[in-house]
């Protein structure tokens, strides 16, 4: 049976409507959800914003990763525990904020809310008070040295000493080869001057702060009966404050 040409033209309008329909709807379908998918979704964004609130600019930082499990000692600050601070992180206050100082690595860890620790980026860190202490970041190339962390402020003056607070794992040797290695405490000291910066290693560095005083200070270290080896601390707090308060 023949088919007359205006019903094979028929036939063909209707095969183009099927294949046309058959392909651009999926493909409109799919523009659609991609576009949906580009366009931020109020609730999801809503309860993003909520969820996290004022912090959601201190969550950035990079992954923490805790060095030393199976040790004596913890490589952090004070306490294995997490400190209430007061940080300014990037030019906003937390306060009550909870953080664990890593003063191995160094590092200082936050929790974001859904137990993922993460440690913070030094050069956004303004300031941190935690346990009556004050820490700054300190970046500077002091002796050869790079440094790169939070340091604490122990005293401002013409003279500004910071102390940097230090642990190193220590593995036994010997007859404890099979003792656990443990955190030893090896602080640092690192001053600000008109010369410039200055690590402090031994008393002779220290009398060097001001040299038209130095009898006057080695005299003030015998009368106190202040040492070097046995209480390093002790020492340059008070030698830094004595001159400090004479110039």
């Amino acid at each position: 049976m023949l088919l007359s040409y205006s019903h094979v033209c028929s036939m063909n309008v209707k095969l183009f409507r099927v294949i046309f329909f058959t392909l651009m709807v999926p493909l409109c379908m799919l523009f659609c959800l991609q576009s949906h998918a580009q366009t931020k979704n109020p609730f999801w964004q809503h309860k993003y914003d909520s969820t996290l609130g004022m912090n959601r600019p201190l969550f950035i930082g990079f992954s923490y990763m805790r060095i030393g499990y199976k040790t004596n000692g913890h490589p952090f600050f004070l306490t294995d525990s997490l400190l209430a601070c007061t940080l300014s992180y990037n030019k906003t206050i937390y306060r009550n904020l909870p953080v664990q100082l890593d003063i191995h690595q160094p590092a200082l860890v936050t929790n974001d809310g859904s137990n993922n620790l993460i440690s913070l980026i030094t050069e956004q860190v303004d300031s941190l008070q935690i346990a009556g202490r004050y820490f700054f970041p300190v970046i500077q190339v002091v002796d050869g040295r790079a440094v790169n962390e939070l340091m604490e402020l122990v005293e401002r003056g013409p003279i500004t000493l910071y102390k940097r607070h230090r642990k190193v794992l220590q593995k036994p040797s010997g007859p404890d080869a099979n003792v656990l290695p443990a955190f030893k405490d090896r602080p640092e000291w690192l001053v600000k001057s008109a010369t410039g910066w200055n690590w402090i290693e031994t008393e002779k560095q220290l009398l060097q702060l001001a040299p038209a005083q130095s009898e006057e200070i080695k005299s003030l270290i015998r009368k106190n009966r202040w040492s070097f080896r046995k209480n390093p601390d002790q020492l340059i707090r008070s030698v830094v404050h004595y001159i400090n308060s004479t110039l």
